[in-house]
């Protein structure tokens, strides 16, 4: 059974070479003196910037915990000024038919409407499927600057929505609910799950509201384990993968997302809910992170449960919702090019 845990603290894996800890009321955790070329992508020493402490977490350093302020938590050690300037574009919306080896799964885009080009962002939906919360929260995304690529995961039986859903999800109905849901769960294989995402991503970067750079792959609930498989397959094009309250990332399965992650290239960001996943396997995972290389930050989001995204269920957490948006956006606007 999964269990609760460190309801307070977040809790975060850094170098502690990254850490400046000399002032104690406004701290700065700045990059080291590295070559460009070996800091994450987009990052230059004038994002740095100083933040006052209003709220503090628990950081992980090797075998050594430290506190930091929340709002100065880093990925890869350098806190970035959030996104700004891309906020509240004007967006249009599609409804689109992607061809896959298995027929057509129809799509929710939404993107930026100024007639320029834009990174790719596939986003998975939770296991509830693609539905007017999810819509909402790609054109909220897409007004950063973004085009937003949103697949009906069981386009295989019929078009979304696929089940009826209340408009909202209470813990009574949940389990008639997850009823319906379990059989096109259970058929949605990882061999499956392959082949769409080789669809998915091919129709996302042919997109002529696409640039020509890497994209992102994220999701929430199963769809955090799928972005996380399609970073692993797909190297050479996701350049940033974020999950949250992705539950199943650590199983004993020969399939387990985490035994994939030293193909992963792409920078990481894993939002866990406080009942999402035990401390052991939540360190588990993040060995493996640590083996690749690669830049992440993996956070449990205090005072959440699983589903803490999603406004239509009785999970749903405001502000834990805000914090992913946090992290979200510099992850993007530093991994993926806005030319």
């Amino acid at each position: 059974m999964l269990i609760a845990f460190i309801a307070i603290h977040v809790v975060l894996y850094v170098s502690p070479r990254h850490l400046n800890m000399a002032n104690p009321t406004n701290r700065l955790v700045a990059c080291p003196d590295e070559p460009a070329d070996r800091l994450p992508r987009g990052v230059r020493s004038s994002a740095l910037r100083s933040v006052p402490v209003v709220e503090w977490s628990r950081v992980s350093v090797g075998p050594d915990s430290i506190d930091l302020p929340l709002a100065e938590t880093p990925d890869r050690g350098c806190v970035l000024a959030p996104a700004r300037g891309r906020q509240n574009l004007p967006t249009k919306t599609k409804t689109l038919q992607i061809p896959t080896a298995d027929g057509q799964a129809d799509a929710f885009a939404a993107f930026p409407d100024r007639g320029e080009r834009h990174p790719g962002v596939l986003l998975y939906t939770d296991i509830f499927g693609l539905r007017p919360v999810l819509k909402e929260m790609a054109r909220e995304l897409a007004g950063h600057g973004y085009y937003v690529l949103v697949p009906n995961l069981y386009y295989r039986h019929g078009p979304a929505p696929v089940i009826e859903l209340p408009e909202h999800i209470t813990a009574e109905i949940r389990p008639a609910v997850f009823a319906q849901l379990l059989p096109l769960y259970e058929a949605h294989t990882a061999e499956r799950a392959r082949r769409d995402a080789d669809a998915y991503l091919r129709f996302l970067t042919t997109q002529p509201e696409v640039g020509t750079g890497p994209v992102a792959a994220m999701g929430y609930c199963m769809g955090g384990v799928l972005a996380m498989r399609t970073a692993a397959d797909h190297p050479d094009q996701v350049a940033a993968v974020a999950a949250f309250h992705p539950g199943s990332l650590v199983t004993d399965a020969p399939e387990s997302p985490h035994r994939l992650i030293p193909a992963i290239t792409a920078q990481v960001h894993l939002g866990h809910a406080e009942n999402d996943m035990t401390p052991e396997a939540i360190s588990e995972l993040n060995q493996a992170l640590d083996a690749t290389g690669v830049g992440y930050t993996s956070e449990v989001y205090p005072g959440t449960v699983h589903g803490f995204t999603m406004s239509d269920t009785e999970a749903f957490n405001p502000s834990a919702l805000q914090h992913h948006w946090d992290r979200l956006l510099p992850l993007l606007g530093r991994t993926l090019s806005h030319s």
